[in-house]
């Protein structure tokens, strides 16, 4: 009998002692005494940066392992290159044949600079030629009116000399003049031809240089015509040759993106880390064909670290943007983490699903919902022990209030 009681007596304390320690267990894990809020639903968060591929290629080299840290610009996956490579050399080609092009124009247009400026110059002359020329025409038609002027009044004086030589032999004949009279109205006569005689040969010769000059004025407009029409062409000739200068330098600046493309393609067979990180799961392999924007790997960035906690939509209330925060990490035993309220979600976790929860059917449960919120450290915690939080660890949060 008292065997038995004493049993019965320890089955009560180990029944006391279980109670006593699910009480404790309950108060710790979710009542949380003191002022904060407390949620086991948080996650640790890094930069998951993914390195995609730009081209087409199969997989040449892998260089580097699972979960290793790399440098940013380190080589990751080297592709095969031949094909683009033939097709910068191409470019390359086409961009030289354009730069020789242009420079066979620009040397063309060198000619007809030369051309046009021989042109301009012979137009000059041939416009002072015809100057000249016009003046000696409007100079030798002045002479020529001069001497028919002059010939004009030497044949009115021979006729007049001629009357009265007349008159005087008409009256020698009669006795009424003597014959000195009749020799001197000769004599006078016979000079006033001999002047009409020399007006008319200098009014012919000046007729004559007059028709020399017009002919000359027409040979200088001639020229002058022929010069200016040199003149046009060759300005027509610069004009066309500028065109095609423009087009030869589209055509290399053209052949030059096209060579800067074809090296820039084929520079994106060689994929590097664009930041500093672990390397994630490795899922290609050597001799596989790579599609442009294909998947390749994930790099964890080792520069930032924050944790998004999913609270109760009860809890919100005492929770608010700057509180100061702490977190613990299973991983990660006896240390604690000091953080602050960096910013509230607006929307729901299931907000954010693909199946937005619809409850217009009528058949409703009322699920309380969790609201995300980004916890960010603080500066005063162990450098080593941040180190440590792998991306994807829960952790367990308490906001103060």
């Amino acid at each position: 009998m008292r065997k038995r009681k004493q049993v019965l007596q320890a089955y009560n304390i180990v029944v006391i002692a279980l109670l006593v320690i699910g009480v404790v267990y309950i108060c710790v894990r979710f009542l949380h005494p003191g002022f904060n809020e407390w949620t086991d639903n948080a996650m640790v968060h890094r930069d998951l940066t993914p390195v995609n591929a730009r081209v087409q290629g199969f997989v040449k080299e892998i260089r580097l392992q699972e979960f290793q840290y790399v440098h940013k610009g380190d080589t990751l996956v080297v592709l095969e290159d031949t094909e683009l490579a033939l097709q910068e050399q191409q470019a390359e080609a086409s961009e030289q044949g354009a730069q020789s092009g242009e420079q066979a124009v620009s040397a063309g247009m060198t000619t007809t600079d030369r051309n046009v400026a021989t042109a301009n110059a012979g137009a000059a002359v041939a416009g002072s030629g015809e100057q000249i020329a016009s003046a000696q025409t409007s100079a030798a038609g002045a002479a020529v009116q001069s001497s028919q002027a002059s010939t004009d009044e030497m044949r009115v004086e021979m006729e007049n000399a001629h009357k009265d030589f007349n008159r005087y032999e008409q009256l020698l004949a009669k006795g009424a003049v003597t014959q000195q009279q009749y020799d001197n109205a000769r004599t006078a006569y016979e000079s006033a031809r001999s002047r009409y005689q020399n007006a008319v040969a200098r009014r012919n010769q000046a007729v004559a240089q007059h028709n020399v000059a017009r002919a000359n004025q027409k040979a200088a407009s001639a020229r002058l015509a022929q010069a200016n029409a040199q003149t046009l062409s060759t300005a027509s000739i610069k004009t066309q040759q500028e065109h095609a200068l423009t087009q030869s330098r589209a055509g290399v600046k053209a052949a030059h993106s096209g060579s800067e493309l074809a090296r820039l393609r084929r520079s994106y067979t060689v994929i590097t880390a664009p930041c500093d990180g672990y390397v994630g799961r490795k899922n290609i392999y050597v001799g596989q064909l790579i599609q442009p924007g294909q998947f390749i790997i994930n790099i964890v960035n080792t520069d930032h670290v924050w944790i998004i906690a999913n609270y109760r939509e009860t809890q919100l209330k005492n929770i608010t943007v700057g509180a100061k925060a702490t977190f613990q990490a299973d991983a990660i035993p006896g240390v604690t983490f000091n953080g602050r309220v960096e910013s509230i979600s607006l929307a729901t976790g299931a907000a954010y699903g693909n199946m937005p929860v619809d409850n217009s059917t009528g058949n409703f449960v009322k699920v309380e919902q969790r609201v995300p919120v980004r916890i960010e450290l603080t500066k005063d915690n162990n450098p080593k022990e941040v180190a440590k939080l792998i991306s994807g660890l829960n952790v367990e949060t308490k906001v103060d209030y």
